[in-house]
């Protein structure tokens, strides 16, 4: 995500159960196990790897489907298909290599993905954070071969939920782990992980870059944290009543100021705010809220030119307001649009994608007509996430599907199939 204006800076609370009843993927945690479910949270669980250290490639994987070949898809909905992970330490590489091939799961790849929850580029290369795996998977963006898978204990991954890259490295949020591990994005190195107590990271969720810093959204807490992306340091922390955070799940950052989307309190009848204040300060600009905007649960900000488009997970809709003054320029919504708990926005060209369940739903930017909706069975759409954009091409992460899709921005046109399932 190194151009704010051009990438998607999603968020959500994958950890707190229940956060929202009406999203289709809700991974939660209970007695140590992460859960995931429908809109009743109750579904299939997977077993918590504990920290183990788990490394893996295949010589020849079966990763990518290409246009027009047939896909044995695999769809992790069922309670078969989640059962405990064994705790057998594979091996002692902290990054993956091209030609070892050491397995789990009865014979399943480390490099499956496993709830991919955000997706960054870098270069040439397109990097994947795997939420309940505690991994990213780096592959070639221009060919979906797999490049290297990044975990080990020293990374202290625990529930990798943003990415965001700043010159050389990778900077990855801990959602559970309460940290924001720093990442050398050609080697796969570890150059630092940024906790204590001073950050008051809280469920960090989020993430943007913003010149020499970057900022860090506490989505179970009141604040957001910015440090320095090139010594790891603590810069503010920005918090205080004034600035009305709750829940903070996505960031973006326009001329200057930083943008934070609340997601809100539905139960207390708070539905939701974006917050502006200084990047170069911290100071409150201000608070956009009211009934006008029709804001329920925005989950995900993307900045068009002078514009902030803001993603209303629970009320199928997008919102569309000037990032310089805060008034409401228009709402996309209709059944037309598609729209179906829109999670994910980025921005490329002319464009807007709204990523829903089963969809993309793309806009023509200024105007908000629909241009196209992009769906069908060959896509593998399922529950999209996330986005990345690069050079033709938009990335599409599946949390539900364990895959990413690859898709031709300006026609919709399928690519390929990236799959790290079994």
């Amino acid at each position: 995500m190194r151009e704010i204006a051009d990438s998607v800076l999603t968020g959500g609370r994958p950890w707190d159960a229940g956060w929202n009843v009406r999203r289709s993927t809700c991974v939660y945690e209970t007695s140590g196990v992460l859960r995931t479910g429908g809109e009743s949270g109750v579904g299939c669980c997977r077993g918590v790897l504990g920290g183990l250290l788990l490394v893996a490639a295949l010589a020849s994987p079966a990763w990518v489907v290409p246009a027009g070949a047939a896909v044995a898809h695999v769809n992790e909905s069922s309670s078969a298909s989640h059962a405990t992970k064994p705790t057998t330490l594979v091996s002692s590489s902290h990054i993956s290599s091209r030609s070892s091939a050491t397995y789990r799961d009865s014979g399943c790849p480390v490099n499956r993905f496993d709830g991919p929850q955000a997706l960054a580029v870098s270069g040439s290369d397109l990097f994947v954070a795997d939420l309940n795996g505690d991994s990213v998977t780096e592959v070639s963006a221009s060919t979906g071969a797999l490049v290297r898978v990044i975990l080990g204990s020293s990374y202290k991954f625990d529930n990798p939920d943003a990415l965001a890259v700043s010159g050389p490295d990778l900077f990855v949020t801990n959602a559970k782990g309460n940290s924001v591990t720093e990442v050398r994005t050609n080697t796969g190195a570890l150059v630092r992980v940024i906790a204590g107590s001073s950050y008051k990271f809280n469920g960090p969720d989020a993430l943007a870059v913003s010149g020499p810093d970057l900022l860090v959204a506490n989505a179970k807490g009141t604040s957001v944290t910015e440090v320095s992306t090139t010594t790891g340091a603590l810069v503010r922390v920005i918090t205080g009543s004034s600035y009305k955070f709750n829940g903070p799940d996505a960031l973006a950052v326009s001329k200057g100021d930083l943008l934070v989307a609340n997601y809100g309190n539905a139960a207390a009848n708070l539905l939701g705010s974006i917050t502006e204040a200084k990047t170069a300060t911290g100071s409150l600009v201000r608070v956009i809220s009211g009934s006008s905007y029709k804001f329920n649960g925005p989950i995900s900000l993307a900045v068009s030119g002078s514009d902030l488009l803001v993603a209303d997970l629970n009320g199928d809709s997008v919102t569309e307001v000037s990032a310089s003054t805060g008034a409401l320029v228009r709402i996309m919504t209709g059944s037309s649009y598609k729209l179906n708990y829109p999670d994910a926005l980025a921005v490329s060209g002319r464009d807007l994608y709204v990523g829903s369940l089963g969809s993309i739903t793309e806009v023509r930017k200024g105007a908000g007509s629909l241009v196209r909706v992009i769906s069908g069975s060959s896509y593998k759409f399922n529950g999209l996430d996330a986005f990345a954009l690069w050079k033709q091409d938009l990335f599409v992460a599946n949390a539900d599907g364990n895959s990413v899709t690859e898709v031709r921005k300006g026609a919709g046109s399928f690519v390929r199939v990236i799959l790290g399932t079994c």
